[in-house]
C-alpha cells in the first residue's frame, strides 16, 4: 500500500509539472470600446482604399511606378491612423472612374515620404533620410 501511494505522488506531481510548463499562460485585459471602434473604422478605410486602387486605371499607374496590387494592404498597414483618414477622405470626394489617376498619384507621394522617412522600401532609388 506504502509503494502505491508514493507512486501515485510521484505521478500526480509529475502531471501537475507537465501541465504547468506545457500549457501556455493567456494575458487577457480589457479592451475599450473607443479601440474596437477605431480598428473597425479603419478596417473600413482600408477596404474603401483598397477598392478605389484596385480600378483599372489605378493599377495601371501603380504598376507604372513599380508597386505590385498584393503590396497595397501591406502598405497600407504600415500607414498611420491619419494618414489613412486622409486617403479615405480623397476616395469618398472621387466620382466614379474619374480622377483615379489623381487619387494615385496622392497614394505614390505619401508612399514616397514614407520611403524618405525609411518607414517603408518600395521604391529602391529613394535612400531613407537618416
Amino acid at each position: 500500500m506504502h509503494a502505491r501511494s508514493i507512486i501515485a505522488t510521484l505521478a500526480s506531481v509529475f502531471l501537475l509539472a507537465s501541465q504547468c510548463l506545457l500549457v501556455p499562460t493567456v494575458h487577457a485585459k480589457m479592451v475599450g470600446t473607443e479601440t474596437e471602434l477605431a480598428r473597425a473604422e479603419r478596417a473600413q478605410k482600408e477596404e474603401q482604399i483598397v477598392a478605389a486602387l484596385s480600378r483599372e486605371k489605378a493599377r495601371e499607374t501603380l504598376a507604372n511606378y513599380g508597386v505590385k496590387p498584393e503590396q497595397i494592404e501591406q502598405r497600407l498597414s504600415r500607414l498611420t491612423d491619419a494618414e489613412i483618414q486622409r486617403l479615405a477622405r480623397k476616395t469618398e470626394n472621387l466620382p466614379a472612374g474619374q480622377d483615379v489617376i489623381g487619387f494615385t498619384l496622392g497614394v505614390i507621394l505619401i508612399l514616397v515620404l514614407l520611403d524618405l522617412l525609411g518607414a517603408t522600401d518600395v521604391f529602391p532609388a529613394i535612400e531613407p533620410a537618416n
